[in-house]
């Protein structure tokens, strides 16, 4: 999304904060603010709203994270590993799988987020509605791979765990 943002005629820089929610567009010196809102709220979808100053520009001036294209795929790695290891241990549980099959479960989650988290920024979709087109199809990746090291049982306990930690069916 950044990059097509970028690439608006008059857009100096675009930036995301880390919810992938807000987004920030710097004009270029003597730009059109008008003819570039006009071709960027369009990109942004139905919520986008033009502001010359708010609480997302102070926070950017105070210092906050607020990544530029390339800069969201790192930081969605790193979220793709908190929020896998914490499913993970979750499903772990859940299943009964002892600390071996616990570690594999973890790369198997993690490795299947980092790859979803890529595939949605690469989109360009809306973030909720990408997360939640690529849900199920990853639960059930996890539960084939963990049918490796796991019984049946323990594998659908594994998929009904990760989906109550991704929320699908909310």
């Amino acid at each position: 999304m950044l990059a097509q943002l970028d690439a608006v005629d008059g857009v100096a820089e675009s930036r995301v904060n880390w919810t992938g929610r807000a987004f920030l567009v710097r004009l270029k010196e003597g730009a059109d603010a008008d003819r570039v809102a006009g071709v960027v709220a369009p990109k942004l979808g139905a919520s986008a709203k033009r502001v010359e100053e708010s609480p997302h520009v102070a926070s950017l001036r105070n210092g906050e994270p607020w990544m530029r294209s390339g800069e969201t795929l790192k930081m969605s790695q790193h979220e793709a590993k908190v929020l896998g290891g914490r499913a993970a241990a979750k499903a772990s549980g859940a299943a009964g799988l002892d600390g071996d099959s616990a570690a594999k479960l973890a790369a198997i989650i993690e490795e299947e987020l980092v790859a979803a988290f890529a595939r949605i920024q690469g989109s360009y979709q809306e973030l909720d509605a990408g997360f939640k087109k690529e849900w199920p199809p990853l639960i059930e990746r996890v539960r084939g791979r963990s049918r490796a090291f796991a019984t049946e049982k323990q594998a659908a306990a594994i998929a009904e765990s990760l989906g109550e930690s991704l929320g699908v069916g909310r």
